[in-house]
């Protein structure tokens, strides 16, 4: 069972980069294939008590599409070279501003999301929450790069 485990964690990262892409064949169990590489993770990683994790999953959940419909809003400012380029003085100074009030309003979601958190974890797990979530990223990123390419990890 721990060597099952073991490498349902290390194969997360895999199904992690192939649920990143849209909508799309197969992009349903792809993305199932995820989250359970996710939830095996973080709940060996917290030592999540099976009572912690069905209070704790729902609230997470939550946060997660509160996170992602946030990265689209962030998304579709596109602040990029071409686009500040163009724009006029006037323009900029807006963009700018939409830019400075998205990010407060991820700080917001941050803290809305600590304070639900810390009704159903201890301290300690809820610090060990955001390194975790730095952790499963590190593996995502470091088996992109053992993969040898940039994007999709398509095998």
């Amino acid at each position: 069972m721990k060597k099952f485990l073991l490498l349902l964690i290390l194969l997360a990262p895999l199904a992690w980069v192939q649920a990143q892409p849209g909508p799309g064949p197969g992009a349903g169990p792809r993305r199932a294939e995820m989250q359970a590489a996710k939830i095996g993770f973080f709940t060996r990683f917290l030592a999540l008590t099976e009572e912690e994790a069905q209070k704790f999953w729902p609230v997470y959940n939550k946060y997660e599409e509160e996170r992602e419909a946030h990265r689209k809003k962030m998304m579709g400012l596109r602040l990029n070279k071409e686009t500040t380029e163009t724009l006029s003085e006037k323009e900029a100074e807006a963009v700018v501003e939409q830019y400075l009030q998205l990010r407060q309003e991820e700080v917001e979601l941050e803290k809305r999301f600590y304070a639900s958190v810390k009704k159903v974890l201890p301290a300690e797990k809820v610090a060990k929450l955001f390194q975790a979530e730095r952790q499963f990223q590190r593996e995502v990123l470091r088996s992109m790069r053992q993969d040898g390419r940039p994007g999709m990890n398509r095998r």
